[in-house]
């Protein structure tokens, strides 16, 4: 209780009685214990989220700097704590600047200039940047998303911000996408027409049509018919009714993965054609087309065939929550509702397991387990969780120990970011990326790879599987070695400076035919060679041995032909002679 009260004196000054009054204030004092409680268990949150996390008053000053930030950036926070803001950039870009919670109220052109990949959902908005001074200037990508804070009245009294480390995510990414691109960049330049198509079967189960799904530059040039004009579309829609799909030919590749190759000549086309058909997939064909019109003629005349072709070159906004060490879910952050569907009355209490895709069970708890006992304080991890519509949902989860005196768990608190767009084009990228490399890894053609280094060096990168069947030796060994250092023997030719020509774009692609030979092997070849990118080529062999052998034993049976006919030419002269030297005789009588 609180008491008031006053002495009364009489008018001598005698004290005569008190007076005073009393006031229950047991609520007053319950309220305030329960404000100190919330503040304080709020304050633990921020302090021990996973992500980096910092706040900023109304005045631009930095109340809150949790142990994330200062493990991130090297800074304890009694050197940030009522710090000007921009004080506090620079641990992460090294020089004063705005954080993304000083332009929540900025247009998007304006944020976009210090910040990529901008997304806004409601009051929060979310960026990409990198941080050059975060761990000792080594740089960082981070992830970074920041909102306004209001009071009961709407009025922003300060901002939250947090930040997540996504270096290896990144990087991950670009070299995902780099390797899609060269495999991308080989089928796009290569000469021959390249398409992958797949079978479309009716409501019987019955082969019908095939629909072109990916088509390459070289196809429009030699069937005369647009790219975009095969993509999406049947073989029966793209060439005019007559002409032959060769379905029956090519679903046996398609459903068994029997390769096949064959010539034929299309009188649409008016061309001889190379048709090399193999599987990259079940219900899918590749096939590979080259004009052979020209080589048709010259087979023809030299009464010899060459090997067909095959050919195969070629995806706080997050919500918090806290667990006990049993795995109880004790609190979770208003995000729940966006992100699973549920109000997080519905969950506090609950397992989280109930929650976790059961295929994705075994392997969190692993994770968890072990990164507990190694002594770590944090772990990531992807997995499926469960929405309340039903549906499962990809999430990240960074997740943070909070240990006791002696070590043991006291709870666990956990970020979880939804990540289903993310790995819907991680699938798409990977899947892009195998049919790419899986027509490189299988085609019948030689393929080398090589890139130029900063010091003007050519060196090998790999090989594919067909140029060991066709030169005869095995090119691990020779990986990593400069092209002279492999093939000795070019370092006499123009050919290791046409490379390095080609690799820095100052020559476009090149054909050319070689006999080479050392000591390992001997081969006679026609050779592509064209950029796959900046300071990388690669090299297309063809063994043309056999055609080379065909040509010249015709040329040396051309040689022995004239040389019998002009000695038969003698003959009859002689004869011719002999003949008319008698008949004159008998004239000279019979005159």
């Amino acid at each position: 209780i609180s008491i008031n009260a006053r002495a009364v004196h009489d008018e001598r000054c005698d004290l005569m009685y008190y007076e005073g009054s009393a006031f229950d204030i047991t609520e007053s004092r319950e309220a305030d214990q329960r404000l100190e409680s919330a503040n304080k268990h709020l304050a633990d949150i921020i302090e021990f989220m996973p992500d980096a996390t910092f706040i900023m008053d109304k005045n631009k000053k930095i109340i809150a700097w949790n142990r994330a930030v200062e493990e991130m950036t090297g800074v304890p926070k009694a050197e940030m704590l009522g710090k000007d803001r921009t004080y506090g950039a620079a641990p992460f870009y090294g020089q004063a600047r705005n954080f993304l919670m000083d332009l929540v109220d900025k247009d998007d052109a304006q944020i976009a200039a210090l910040y990529q990949n901008v997304a806004r959902k409601g009051a929060v908005i979310q960026a990409e940047v990198f941080t050059p001074a975060l761990y000792h200037g080594r740089g960082a990508y981070v992830w970074v998303a920041a909102s306004p804070l209001l009071d009961r009245e709407g009025h922003i009294v300060g901002a939250i911000e947090s930040v997540r480390d996504i270096t290896e995510v990144k990087q991950a990414e670009d070299a995902l996408k780099h390797s899609e691109e060269l495999f991308r960049l080989i089928i796009e330049r290569m000469t021959e027409g390249l398409a992958l198509q797949r079978v479309i079967y009716d409501d019987q189960g019955r082969a019908m049509d095939y629909e072109y799904l990916v088509v390459n530059p070289a196809m429009e040039r030699i069937t005369g018919v647009a790219c975009q004009s095969f993509v999406g579309r049947k073989a029966s829609e793209v060439f005019p009714p007559g002409c032959s799909t060769y379905l029956d030919a090519f679903l046996p590749v398609a459903e068994n993965g029997v390769p096949i190759s064959f010539e034929m000549y299309s009188a649409y086309l008016g061309k001889h054609l190379r048709v090399s058909a193999y599987r990259p997939a079940p219900g899918q064909f590749a096939t590979v087309l080259e004009d052979i019109t020209e080589r048709k003629q010259a087979e023809e005349a030299l009464r010899s065939s060459e090997e067909l072709y095959r050919l195969l070159t070629e995806n706080a906004y997050d919500m918090i929550s806290r667990h006990a060490p049993d795995g109880t879910i004790i609190y979770l952050s208003p995000a729940c509702r966006r992100i699973l569907g549920y109000v997080p009355e519905e969950i506090v209490g609950r397992p989280v397991e109930d929650f976790i895709h059961p295929d994705d069970r075994q392997a969190v708890r692993e994770t968890i387990r072990k990164r507990f006992w190694e002594g770590a304080e944090t772990y990531i991890l992807q997995h499926r969780t469960l929405r309340k519509d039903g549906e499962w949902l990809w999430v990240e989860t960074s997740g943070r120990f909070i240990r006791k005196a002696d070590g043991s768990l006291a709870e666990v608190q956990c970020g979880v970011r939804d990540i289903s767009e993310r790995m819907r084009a991680l699938d798409a990228l990977r899947a892009s990326e195998e049919t790419f490399r899986s027509i490189v890894e299988s085609s019948p053609l030689g393929m080398y790879l090589y890139r130029l280094e900063p010091d003007g060096r050519l060196v090998l990168g790999g090989t594919n599987p067909a140029a060991d069947r066709l030169i005869g030796i095995v090119h691990q060994d020779l990986v990593g070695m400069t092209i002279e250092e492999a093939f000795p023997n070019l370092a006499a030719t123009g050919i290791p400076e046409m490379y390095r020509q080609v690799a820095k774009g100052e020559l476009g692609p090149q054909s050319f035919e070689i006999s080479y030979q050392d000591e390992r092997f001997t081969v006679m070849d026609e050779v592509t060679v064209f950029r796959t990118g900046p300071g990388a080529i690669a090299v297309e062999l063809t063994d043309i041995s056999a055609r080379k052998k065909a040509q010249a034993e015709l040329e040396a049976l051309d040689r022995e032909l004239k040389r019998k006919n002009q000695e038969l030419e003698s003959i009859v002269y002689a004869t011719s002679h002999d003949l008319r030297s008698p008949l004159l005789n008998i004239q000279g009588f019979g005159k």
